[in-house]
């Protein structure tokens, strides 16, 4: 330390008074300044303390901005205009003796008599639930009227032979990819013994990396230089799976609607505060194994701390 000091008393003096040691008066200032003039600069945030432990200080957004004045504390969510619901009229029963009573009520309606009977006759009424059926369902299982009169005309002259012979072709289709995926199987679970690896040459050697190529679906063995560099990349594995199941979760809980009577969006549920654990461990793990100019330059510090270095005449 004695030593860095002399050369930046060094440095001050042979710099003819451009560079001077004395502190800039600015409320501006590293946090992590330390007595003698260094600081550092942390790059992976800690897990947030528990309460009871030293540094917790819970900041939130309203301790700065306070609560909205003016504007609504939900999300508008979608509903579908009044306009595009149809309404049909509703027919109306007294019972047996009710000859001169009118037959139906066309208050509410927004159709007319005719267009009514229609969506009746095609898809049920709204209180006969099990023989309601969605327009979807009606589509996929309608057929066009020139096939079938060209098969009944077929099956006519053919006294029946034309479904016969349809219905022999769609089985042996259905045969045939069934044979074929039986095949595919035993191709995939077939298991050829090998002998050990001390007696093995080079030739074998290559024949096996092809092999287990093959068996990875066309897919490059990846070889390590060492265990700890297989033991690294199954870590960088993990923690990418661990992200992906933390933005999944997020974006679940974001894009569920919350009650009208809540002021606030969704905290984090338990499980995203465990993913973000892990992932934060994993990191901290990761980090320790590595020099710090392999997770940041020198150019992504110096913007940071706020440092530009003049280029060179």
């Amino acid at each position: 330390l004695e030593r860095e000091q002399e050369q930046i008393d060094r440095i001050v003096k042979e710099s003819g008074g451009k560079l001077t040691r004395r502190l800039v008066h600015s409320q501006c200032e590293f946090e992590r300044r330390k007595p003698d003039g260094t600081t550092t600069l942390g790059l992976l945030h800690p897990v947030d303390p528990i309460v009871g432990e030293p540094g917790y200080c819970p900041v939130r957004l309203g301790m700065t901005t306070g609560r909205l004045q003016s504007g609504v504390n939900t999300l508008q969510g979608f509903k579908e205009d009044k306009r595009n619901r149809v309404t049909p009229v509703l027919y109306l029963n007294y019972g047996p003796y009710s000859s001169y009573a009118p037959h139906y009520d066309s208050t509410f309606a927004n159709i007319s008599k005719g267009d009514s009977d229609l969506i009746y006759s095609t898809y049920g009424e709204d209180s006969d639930l099990p023989s309601d059926f969605s327009i979807h369902e009606f589509l996929a299982t309608c057929q066009d009227y020139p096939y079938v009169m060209a098969d009944s005309l077929l099956d006519v002259l053919t006294k029946g032979g034309h479904s016969r012979t349809l219905q022999e072709l769609e089985m042996s289709s259905l045969e045939d990819e069934g044979q074929t995926r039986t095949l595919d199987t035993a191709k995939e679970i077939e298991i050829t013994e090998i002998e050990p690896v001390g007696r093995l040459d080079s030739s074998t050697q290559d024949r096996l990396t092809a092999l287990k190529a093959v068996t990875n679906f066309g897919a490059a063995v990846e070889v390590f230089d060492s265990e700890e560099a297989e033991v690294f990349q199954k870590k960088l594995d993990e923690t990418t799976r661990l992200l992906r199941e933390l933005q999944e979760a997020q974006n679940e809980r974001l894009s569920t609607r919350p009650p009208p009577n809540t002021i606030c969006l969704l905290g984090p549920s338990y499980r995203e505060m465990h993913l973000a654990e892990q992932v934060t461990n994993n990191l901290k793990e990761l980090a320790q194994q590595v020099t710090p100019g392999d997770i940041v330059s020198m150019y992504g510090v110096r913007k940071a701390m706020g440092i530009s270095i003049p280029s060179p005449a």
